[in-house]
């Protein structure tokens, strides 16, 4: 009976008391390292992740609704890059997320650097990275590594050297989901 008489007379207090408890088994997702979202980027930072891309090249990318880039012209790529002049399109999924801090590429998100190694002012080849599963390989983050020809035919996918040369320089990125050119614009 007293218990019952002290909720009568102080709810307040008891509401005082039981919220704290009923919001610690929420958890603070900030401080448990999570994204707004929930999402967990690499070492526990907190990273945004955006909707699936579409998961494939496409030849037609240059002018598809469905990529963009940042670069109205090709221009020299970063400094520790071997690709040369370049020029890189993304999927449409990746526009929003390119401002922030930090990020993590959704799955199916596509990366396509037009390069011309050698300054000729000619397409070289065309590379391109597609974000795979989480489990794809570990080693390269889950990221699939393409080679193209100027015309767009398939030269290589994963395997052999690829994979290992190319993450070998794009996983020094990882708060930008491993995209190392997206500060590159003109």
């Amino acid at each position: 009976m007293a218990a019952l008489s002290i909720v009568r007379a102080c709810p307040v207090l008891i509401a005082a008391l039981t919220v704290p408890i009923v919001l610690a088994g929420c958890g603070d997702s900030a401080a448990d390292g999570a994204g707004s979202d929930g999402s967990m980027s690499e070492g526990g930072a907190p990273g945004v992740v955006g909707e699936p891309g579409p998961g494939e090249f496409d030849p037609d990318f240059e002018t598809s609704e469905d990529f963009f880039t940042l670069m109205t012209e090709p221009m020299p790529g970063l400094t520790v890059s071997p690709h040369g002049v370049i020029r890189i399109y993304y999927s449409a999924n990746l526009e929003p997320l390119l401002e922030a801090e930090e990020f993590e590429a959704p799955d199916g998100s596509v990366a396509i650097k037009v390069q011309d190694r050698d300054g000729d002012d000619e397409v070289d080849n065309i590379m391109v990275m597609i974000k795979r599963e989480a489990g794809f390989d570990s080693d390269t983050r889950d990221w699939l590594y393409e080679q193209y020809s100027a015309s767009g035919n398939l030269q290589t996918s994963g395997g052999g050297t690829l994979q290992p040369f190319c993450s070998g320089c794009h996983n020094d990125f990882p708060d930008k989901g491993e995209l190392a050119g997206t500060e590159l614009e003109n």
